[in-house]
């Protein structure tokens, strides 16, 4: 949900850290009576380093199990997997600096970092990685416990 209003600047609090900007904000609001727009929304919820390790040790086990379990390998299965993530499940598409979207050398697009996922994303990763596996013969459901 999000909700955006205006306020007069000078009658909100502001977080510790953005002091400085707010302040700056509020002299350009000037010639306005100090009014300002204030959107307010709430956070996402953030994957979890659990949700993170899992997926990384999901990959480097198909590795192992498709290929020689290299670096290589698994980085090849992880990148992959965010392409199947963004083509099938709307996972994120990774932006360059001029808010244009990244795609491969061969056009396919490229999925933002883990670090960067919600809980939810993750989510949609595990699901595209499940479907690798599968092409793969690998039970992941057996090896982690998964259920659907």
């Amino acid at each position: 949900m999000k909700v955006t209003f205006m306020v007069d600047c000078r009658d909100v609090d502001v977080p510790a850290g953005f002091d400085f900007e707010y302040e700056k904000i509020c002299k350009q609001s000037q010639q306005d009576k100090y009014m300002v727009e204030v959107t307010v929304s709430n956070l996402e919820k953030r994957r979890t380093l659990g949700m993170n390790d899992k997926f990384h040790a999901m990959c480097g086990d198909l590795a192992h199990e498709a290929s020689d379990g290299s670096r290589v390998t698994k980085n090849y299965i992880k990148e992959t997997v965010k392409v199947l993530a963004v083509e099938i499940f709307g996972y994120p598409q990774q932006k360059d600096e001029n808010d244009e979207l990244v795609f491969t050398d061969e056009g396919r697009p490229v999925g933002i970092s883990t670090a960067s996922a919600t809980s939810a994303q993750m989510t949609l990763l595990m699901d595209a990685l499940r479907l690798m596996a599968d092409q793969f013969g690998y039970d992941l459901e057996r090896t982690y416990g998964w259920t659907r």
